[in-house]
């Protein structure tokens, strides 16, 4: 029986495995292309000559994208530990700290940006990781998801969003959404209405302030009013409002209504006083921030961060601190 042979190592480029975990991690040619800042045809390229060079075809082609043949899936282990390698050689010859091989991109919607990735990020770069080139998107839940989608980060965390079509979510860390109310500017006739509260639907008396269509906080507080027995009538009006969790903080303190709000974003003001919950002690919203990624993985400094993210998370308790 002849021996088996192998293509030479010297014919695989780290350049083709780059691209080949680009697009494997995107689900296309274009998503991959952009996200390595390589034209279309540049990427089609690598792609062909690496399965030459193997002898075997590493993807199937379908009009909904790219997916791993069972040799393709085989690589992409190898491809990560590759880039992997990789970013671990460089920070070792560079011991005064150069930015790593990729700039840290990432995504988030309104609440966790500004109210848990700063103080992680100020803790990845504390902990002696580069932030050279740091570029942090923000939108709401809609609008991430549809820059993870096509490839403009690799890393996203968005809240309120269990299932979403062509990403993959897993949970970052949990919290709440409590109904606020602020006792020194609300109204006097709206506080006697507070006051007599005794069930979730008795919020069709109140005036809510929401968040904008396509707002994950919103649809998770939709769908609680909505397992509540909450008819629809009762939280379809009120006002609406963007600039995310903030806009909706100022405007519940001003005294325009009554909101609802994560409680990793209002700690100082129930602790002051200065916002105060419902009377609803059978109305529950909890939610979760969860790591939205494209693919079926990540690699390099994106990688990175979200373990450092996540143990700095597991490690503070936040994971089991609502529930």
């Amino acid at each position: 029986m002849p021996a088996q042979t192998h293509p030479p190592v010297s014919s695989i480029t780290s350049l083709q495995l780059s691209t080949f975990l680009a697009v494997a991690e995107s689900g296309g040619v274009l998503p991959a292309a952009r996200r390595i800042n390589l034209s279309q045809p540049a990427v089609t390229a690598r792609i062909r000559q690496l399965e030459e060079t193997l002898g075997a075809a590493l993807f199937l082609r379908t009009p909904r994208g790219m997916t791993l043949t069972p040799r393709g899936r085989r690589l992409l282990g190898y491809a990560r530990r590759m880039a992997e390698l990789l970013a671990e050689a460089a920070g070792a010859v560079d011991a005064a700290g150069a930015a790593p091989v990729e700039p840290l991109t990432l995504a988030a919607s309104t609440t966790p940006a500004a109210h848990v990735l700063p103080v992680i990020i100020a803790r990845y770069q504390a902990a002696g990781h580069s932030l050279a080139g740091f570029t942090l998107r923000v939108g709401n839940t809609d609008q991430v998801l549809g820059w993870v989608r096509d490839g403009t980060v690799p890393l996203a965390v968005v809240e309120g969003q269990p299932k979403a079509s062509g990403i993959h979510l897993e949970l970052f860390r949990k919290d709440e959404l409590l109904p606020v109310w602020a006792p020194a500017t609300l109204a006097a006739a709206v506080v006697a209405r507070i006051e007599k509260m005794k069930r979730p639907a008795d919020l069709a008396d109140l005036p809510i302030l929401w968040r904008e269509e396509g707002s994950g906080t919103r649809r998770v507080v939709e769908v609680a009013l909505e397992k509540a027995g909450v008819p629809a009538h009762a939280w379809s009006g009120g006002y609406q409002f963007g600039g995310g969790t903030d806009a909706i903080k100022a405007a519940t303190l001003a005294g325009l209504g009554v909101a609802f709000l994560p409680r990793c974003a209002i700690g100082a003001e129930l602790e002051s006083g200065a916002l105060c919950p419902l009377p609803l002690k059978n109305l529950r919203v909890p939610r979760a921030f969860r790591w939205a990624t494209c693919g079926s993985g990540l690699s390099g400094v994106a990688a990175a961060f979200r373990r450092f993210a996540q143990r700095e998370t597991n490690q503070a308790g936040t994971v089991t601190s609502v529930f």
